[in-house]
């Protein structure tokens, strides 16, 4: 197709816009013109229509044929009036009629014909319009012909005016710019009088300076690259694997959908599009790795390279490709050219678009040093790992000797707080025994009863002592029925005696229904109720409170214990739940422990905030839906 210069196009353009403009101004015109010829035509015929009613009622005559027809015929003489028509008022067929041929515009008028204000008749006529329409066409043509002159006349004037404006000034900055784009930077652009041109020249000379400062950056950076490209000690090959990447699109077009599948059921695919990776050149690295002798040396004997594992490491790469990964790097094992094996690292960043893979620099890393080290690192580690498992059965000997120590003490120290609590009481029951036979001798039971009440506590203590080691001693499988927590709980609290003195509000708002065995759970409740109602014999509390709540948590339950009774230092509360810790005056220090062990046993939570002189708060977290 052939190619328009800018001045043509300007011209051709400009030329249409001014015919445009003529055109419409020529119409416009012609249509004024035309509008003024209809208003003259009918102001013509006006006047005739009034000078031949004023002829026609003149006194002399009433409608005198003669008369009429002398006057008709002095008027069909002029070459305006083209048809005439006389009626009588009686008779409204026309007396006098005379037309003639005419192919201009004919418009028609009549009037009245008055005698001495009466009407007699009227009269017809029809104008021709030939004169206008001859005004008409000549102004049409004249105005073409002046139009015509004026274009002609514009046309050569800016063709004039784009070249020596617009055309050479263009011609010499693109001669300036050609000479830019070959490296010559010397000249300066040409001087162009017009501003928007000038300025353009401007920006042209401002692009020169920055395309030569990048030309001198991009020079820079290449010696720079070139430099580190050879003088870094890792080995750098730069690759066109373009084919390789069209290849694999193919077979993604043919079906083929698990490329690894693919190449393992046909290796010689994997093979053929090893053969089409082209290496484009190689560092002074890559030569001394491989043992080559020159560039050359090496890459005409690139096949001589690969190693037993190659195959495998070409699939990965390919796969790679395939799933279109940012990155790849694996361990590829290479043979130098005088066949010693290379245990190396190579990598390299996957380009986005095919011409990225016609310039690919991949780095390849040796390891085989390292490789070395790592299989001597090994056996030491097998060697290392002998010798920290004979220590470590060595450690756990020694462990499971210091826990049979730590069993014999807290053995021995359980014996020795067993005894000490069932000898007070086992004392008293001996006393109380001896003071009834005594008592018996002497012939005076008044003694016997209360000697006999006090055995009974004491016995009722030592089994209390015995059932808090057997709780401690003994997991029991959980009994889990399904209970209304609430309901249940105040007939727990309502069989207990309060002491006096003690104001035990009860906020029960859970409302759930929970699996829990209801023994076990009394046992704790009772447990920490005793603990509180302890806590609050502080004879400094002037009001003695003790609060039991509960609420419903996301699929757990809360069971909340608070007195505020003399509360615990953080010593006695980090020991709260050390076996035989206790803080009463009897007891064997179980009790918590016990507690402790069944809320775990629920797979439940139990926390405990005190505060010294500032009360006790103890909560319950388990689940509702519990199975065994």
């Amino acid at each position: 197709m052939e190619k328009k210069s800018l001045v043509q196009k300007i011209t051709l353009g400009s030329i249409l816009l001014i015919v445009c403009a003529f055109s419409v101004v020529l119409i416009v015109n012609y249509l004024i013109a035309l509008a003024q010829s209809n208003t003259a035509h009918k102001k013509q015929l006006e006047r005739h229509l009034i000078l031949l009613s004023q002829s026609m009622e003149s006194p002399l005559w009433s409608l005198d044929d003669n008369a009429v027809n002398l006057i008709g015929d002095a008027y069909m003489t002029g070459t305006e009036v083209v048809s005439l028509q006389v009626f009588s008022k009686h008779n409204e067929e026309a007396f006098f009629t005379k037309e003639r041929v005419d192919n201009s515009k004919v418009i028609y008028g009549q009037k009245d014909v008055v005698h001495n204000g009466q009407v007699i008749g009227h009269v017809k006529i029809g104008l021709s319009g030939a004169s206008y329409a001859a005004s008409l066409s000549r102004l049409l043509v004249y105005s073409l012909f002046l139009a015509f002159v004026i274009v002609v006349s514009l046309s050569f004037l800016m063709k004039k005016l784009f070249r020596e404006h617009l055309v050479k000034p263009l011609e010499g900055l693109g001669l300036w710019t050609e000479q830019v784009a070959s490296g010559d930077y010397a000249g300066a652009p040409p001087q162009i009088e017009l501003e928007e041109l000038s300025s353009l020249a401007s920006k042209f000379s401002d692009m020169s300076s920055k395309i030569q400062n990048r030309e001198k950056s991009l020079q820079a950076s290449e010696r720079r690259f070139r430099g580190l490209f050879e003088n870094t000690e890792v080995s750098i090959w730069n690759e066109d694997i373009s084919e390789v990447v069209e290849t694999l699109e193919g077979l993604r077009k043919k079906g083929v959908t698990d490329l690894r599948q693919h190449l393992q059921e046909n290796p010689e695919a994997a093979w053929e599009m090893a053969y089409k990776v082209k290496v484009l050149q190689v560092n002074e690295a890559t030569l001394k790795l491989f043992g080559a002798q020159s560039h050359d040396d090496m890459l005409t004997n690139i096949d001589k390279t690969f190693g037993p594992t190659t195959i495998e490491t070409l699939i990965e790469e390919l796969c790679a490709l395939w799933n279109k990964k940012k990155s790849f790097r694996s361990k590829a094992t290479f043979l130098t050219l005088d066949g010693k094996e290379l245990n190396t690292i190579i990598s390299f960043s996957i380009p986005e678009t095919l011409d990225g893979f016609r310039n690919l620099p991949v780095s390849i890393i040796d390891i085989t040093d390292l490789t070395k080290a790592e299989e001597e690192l090994f056996k030491y580690r097998d060697q290392l790992e002998l010798l920290v498992e004979e220590q470590t059965q060595k450690l756990k000997d020694a462990h499971d000797e210091l826990l049979q120590r730590e069993r014999l003490a807290t053995l021995g120290k359980l014996t020795a707080t067993v005894s000490h609590e069932l000898r007070n009481p086992l004392g008293t029951i001996q006393a109380s025994l001896f003071s009834v036979i005594d008592s018996l001798e002497r012939n005076d039971p008044s003694l016997v009863n209360r000697s006999i009440a006090l055995a009974e506590r004491s016995i009722e203590r030592c089994v209390t002592i015995i059932e808090e080691l057997n709780d401690y001693a003994r997991v029991k499988r959980l009994n889990l029925l399904e209970t209304s927590l609430d309901d249940w709980l105040r007939e727990v609290i309502a069989e207990q005696t309060m002491p006096l003195g003690i104001h035990c509000d009860l906020n029960f708002s859970s409302g759930v229904k929970a699996w829990f065995d209801q023994e076990k759970l009394r046992q704790i409740v009772i447990n920490l109720i005793d603990n509180a109602v302890h806590a609050l014999q502080d004879g400094s509390l002037e009001k003695k409170q003790l609060m039991i709540s509960t609420r419903s948590l996301d699929g757990k339950y809360e069971i909340k214990i608070r007195d505020n009774g003399v509360g615990m230092a953080k010593e006695t509360q980090k020991r709260v739940f050390e076996p035989l810790f206790s803080t009463k005056g009897f007891g064997v220090g179980l009790g918590m422990v016990v507690v402790k062990n069944i809320v775990e046993q629920h797979r439940g939570e139990i926390n405990v905030e005190s505060k010294e002189g500032g009360g006790t708060t103890i909560t319950l977290c388990l689940p509702v839906n519990l199975t065994v």
